[in-house]
C-alpha cells in the first residue's frame, strides 16, 4: 500500500498540488471523508517522519476546536466557535482530485536527530509529502 518516493518534491510550501503522485492516498482520504472512521498513516515530510490518525476534515476541525488554550482567552473561545461552525457546514464530501491536505489527530513527529514531538492535531499539504505508508510507527531507543 505504499507509493514510491519521488525525487521531484515541490520547491515551495505554497504549492498545494502533489502533481498526482499519491492517487491511492488521495482515494483513501476521499473514502475517509465519506465515513466516520480514521486511518493510521505514516508520512515522510521534509526529512521528518509524521505518524497519526488521518480523519475527515470535519472531525479534524472539531479536534482543533477542542485543543485547550493556556488561559481563558476570549479570542481563543471565538476561534473555537468559528472552527466548530465550519465543521458543522463542511459536510460535502471531497473527490480524490480535490484533496490537497491530510488532516491528522494524535500526531507524533520524529525528526532526523531523533527528537520526538507529540501534538494533538496537524494538517499537512500533500505537496510536502515525499512518501507514505499505512499504520503508525513507534521509534524505540
Amino acid at each position: 500500500m505504499t507509493e514510491s518516493i519521488e525525487s521531484d518534491t515541490p520547491s515551495t510550501s505554497s504549492n498545494l498540488d502533489d502533481n498526482g503522485r499519491f492517487a491511492v492516498l488521495r482515494s483513501l482520504l476521499a473514502v475517509l471523508g465519506e465515513s466516520d472512521t480514521s486511518l493510521s498513516v505514516t508520512l515522510f515530510v521534509d526529512g521528518a517522519v509524521v505518524t497519526g490518525r488521518a480523519v475527515p476534515r470535519t472531525e479534524w476541525l472539531e479536534a482543533v476546536a477542542g485543543v485547550p488554550s493556556p488561559d481563558d482567552d476570549p479570542t481563543a473561545d471565538g476561534i473555537r466557535t468559528l472552527l466548530r461552525g465550519a465543521a458543522d457546514v463542511d459536510s460535502e464530501p471531497l473527490s480524490s482530485t480535490t484533496i490537497n491536505t491530510v488532516n491528522l489527530i494524535d500526531v507524533t513527529i520524529f525528526s532526523v536527530g531523533g527528537a520526538q514531538m507529540l501534538i494533538p492535531t496537524l494538517q499537512i499539504a500533500l505537496a510536502r509529502v515525499s512518501g507514505w505508508t499505512l499504520g503508525r510507527v513507534e521509534f524505540q531507543r
